[in-house]
């Protein structure tokens, strides 16, 4: 199937799901970026925690792999975007600082687009219903009893089988070059 005058590289969309992947280790979190136009998952990983330094990872993977994209999709998650209320912030009604998140983007260009609904983080969402009915299953079905080894089954084998069975087709790209940067 192909996407109608779709760009990929356009936009991103960065998303967590924390659940028991492995049985009996607790829950994690699979930290996971897809191309809002074609679908594809660009980069995922198991992390124990939801955290700044893990989805940066996950921004620069994709950026050494794929190139800079130029809209980035995410939940509301104090990572991505300032959201202090009351406390010892005295001037909520002011203009809050930028995270580091958004400092980042801003330097390469990328814009931030935090998620105001469900329905706005749809794709992403989709994609994981399917992890968690299948990824879980192929862990149990091979004897995967650690993250690491998760980790290593989850780029090498099941993103790949993935974006072959549910990407679309897309025919132009506009991710630039990351002109080695870091």
């Amino acid at each position: 199937e192909e996407a109608e005058d779709a760009k990929e590289g356009y936009a991103g969309r960065d998303d967590t799901s924390e659940h028991e992947w492995i049985e009996g280790l607790g829950r994690w979190c699979l930290i996971s970026a897809i191309d809002d136009a074609s679908g594809e998952v660009l980069y995922a990983q198991f992390e124990e925690k939801d955290t700044a330094f893990a989805n940066m990872e996950v921004i620069k993977r994709i950026i050494k792999k794929h190139g800079i994209f130029h809209a980035l999709y995410v939940d509301r998650a104090s990572h991505f975007k300032t959201t202090r209320r009351g406390g010892l912030w005295y001037d909520v009604d002011e203009e809050q600082g930028d995270t580091n998140i958004e400092k980042c983007l801003s330097e390469l260009g990328i814009t931030l687009i935090p998620a105001y609904s469900p329905q706005a983080k749809g794709r992403i969402e989709r994609s994981f219903g399917t992890f968690q009915g299948r990824l879980i299953n192929e862990l149990w079905i091979r004897g995967i009893k650690d993250y690491d080894e998760a980790n290593r089954f989850l780029k090498e084998e099941f993103i790949p089988w993935y974006n072959e069975r549910f990407a679309l087709k897309v025919e132009k790209s506009v991710f630039q070059t990351s002109s080695g940067r870091d």
